[in-house]
């Protein structure tokens, strides 16, 4: 059903067949419009048309800027954008003249501003809305009644500014030391090097870190987050919030004696506090941060489908589990017809402790081959964490905890260091590479913004078969 037609100014009709307005600066409270707080407002809206049309690429019509004679502030000049966000759903004819007009549409989701809430229509609409090259995109839908096909002619760039709005390579920023080590001012000014440089994933906890704070409780991380996307207003649209229930201490400076658990009364008190620090009305992926054997797996699980069924956590994922537990909770989870985990949380590095080494920090648990497998299996996304072992690649103040004082190590860091000369990067960028290239996202947690941007740059960094082999046979 379409809501109305546009005629673009090649002729071509489209169909506007879903259409999302929104106030560009609504709830602004603190700060102003400059291009900071413009980028993580358009990296919003592309990220909520990128999930709310999965099937659809998405195009971002450059958008007018007005720029008044005004004394520039702390973030800059004063851009200011149309007052008026649209994302909208449009479908045409076939891009080829030679596919049946019934069985082939082609289809593209657009994000532009303008000035006032007016639908567009036939040739009453922006004119840089009307100016879209459709034929640019080669975006082709055939929809049979069989289901729907798509064919991809050519890949959108939904990029601005340089700033990159997709990536086959993903970065998590841990945010575990946010309102403890790192101080407010300089966790912002992370946040907004993280969103500015394309990353979209925050992770975080209701139990960080009680173990720096005087308070002798969780919460400082989260409560840091949620002023931060109170001082950034569209800034939720662009990230993606997972946090993780378990070890917060119920009594201050008592842990584990008397940590919060995973019965289903515990698990649920502890989400409702998180979203309050956080100022959001869900998290996009709920994490048990732990085993509890104290509690019935299907009490848990129970628990954690239903903050899904109701709309407190889109999904959900088990840290620090042994594999077997993880399939058992998704058994259980489609017993009981809840959504299951979907993600695993482990700890994973290029270099390895020696086996069956216990390690000093309390509650990780290092991903295994057993882990891997069942990821792989069954789709599961896996996070690493302490992929940089808390800098002890690169700093010489920061050794290698005992537990990986073995030949292993040395053959690996001789490896990684011909490597990262080969390919001019960094010692930890080609650790984070080597994560990213076996599907696996790195958590990375830093103090200053130079390490964030060390980190980041990662991306970039490509490994061959023939790197991975070599890392292989060194350990």
């Amino acid at each position: 059903m379409s809501l109305t037609r546009v005629i673009l100014t090649s002729g071509r009709a489209l169909d506007l067949t879903e259409l999302r307005m929104t106030s560009t600066y609504g709830g602004m409270l603190e700060g102003y419009p400059c291009k900071l707080v413009n980028d993580m407002a358009i990296h919003g809206l592309l990220n909520t048309a990128r999930q709310t049309r999965p099937s659809s690429p998405v195009h971002l019509v450059p958008p007018h800027l007005d720029r008044p004679d005004q004394q520039a502030g702390p973030f800059g000049p004063v851009e200011i954008l149309p007052p008026v966000a649209c994302v909208g759903s449009f479908r045409s004819t076939a891009l080829d003249p030679a596919h049946d007009p019934v069985l082939h549409r082609s289809s593209l989701t657009v994000v532009w501003f303008q000035p006032t809430p007016r639908v567009p229509s036939g040739e009453d609409g922006e004119e840089a809305l009307r100016g879209i090259d459709w034929e640019g995109w080669r975006r082709t839908s055939s929809c049979r009644t069989g289901g729907n096909a798509l064919d991809l002619e050519r890949a959108p760039d939904t990029s601005m500014n340089g700033m990159t709005t997709t990536s086959d390579r993903q970065l998590i920023l841990g945010t575990m030391d946010f309102g403890t080590r790192v101080d407010t001012g300089r966790a912002f000014a992370i946040l907004d090097c993280f969103v500015a440089g394309g990353g979209v994933w925050l992770d975080t906890a209701n139990c960080y870190s009680f173990w720096n704070d005087p308070s002798g409780v969780g919460g400082a991380s989260e409560r840091v987050i949620g002023a931060w996307l109170r001082a950034r207003p569209g800034t939720r649209d662009a990230v993606r919030i997972a946090t993780k229930v378990r070890q917060n201490p119920l009594v201050p400076h008592s842990w584990p004696q008397s940590a919060e658990g995973l019965s289903a009364r515990a698990v649920h008190a502890g989400v409702e506090e998180s979203l309050a620090r956080l100022g959001v009305d869900h998290v996009d992926l709920l994490w048990a941060h732990a085993e509890d054997r104290d509690v019935p797996l299907e009490e848990t699980v129970g628990a954690f489908g239903e903050l899904v069924a109701k709309g407190a956590a889109l999904r959900v994922g088990a840290a620090n589990h042994a594999a077997w537990r993880v399939e058992r909770a998704r058994s259980l989870a489609r017993e009981q017809r809840v959504e299951p985990y979907t993600a695993l949380q482990l700890r994973h590095s290029l270099v390895q402790p020696r086996p069956y080494t216990p390690l000093p920090e309390a509650g990780h648990r290092l991903l295994t081959a057993e882990d891997l497998d069942l990821a792989r299996s069954e789709g599961l996304a896996v996070w690493a964490y302490s992929a940089l072992i808390w800098g002890s690649y690169v700093r010489p103040d920061k050794p290698l905890p005992t537990a990986y004082d073995h030949p292993g190590t040395a053959r690996v860091l001789a490896v990684l260091d011909e490597v990262a000369a080969d390919l001019r990067a960094t010692r930890n960028q080609v650790v984070l590479a080597w994560l990213m290239r076996q599907g696996i996202d790195p958590i990375v947690g830093v103090s200053r913004v130079e390490q964030l941007e060390e980190a980041l740059t990662a991306r970039q960094v490509s490994l061959t078969d023939a790197h991975m082999t070599r890392f292989e046979e060194a350990r």
